[in-house]
């Protein structure tokens, strides 16, 4: 099923950065968020919007996904 990127959304700095990731403990002092907007294509049916939410956290993590960083926003 092909995904197309429609855009990307800053929601800006985060509040509460510890809770967002429950993986990352209270570590983070900062973090930032941007919604992913995508377009999900299905042989046979209307295309759905879907959108995921990206965490970003400054400093040393480097740059992979973490199953528990994403949740479903309906």
């Amino acid at each position: 099923m092909p995904i197309h990127l429609v855009g990307v959304e800053d929601k800006g700095e985060q509040e509460h950065p510890a809770a967002l990731p429950p993986w990352y403990g209270d570590a983070s002092q900062h973090a930032w968020g941007f919604d992913m907007k995508l377009q999900q294509l299905c042989p046979g049916q209307q295309p759905t919007l879907r959108t995921i939410r990206v965490i970003a956290i400054p400093g040393g993590m480097g740059g992979y996904w973490a199953e528990a960083a994403l949740e479903d926003r309906g």
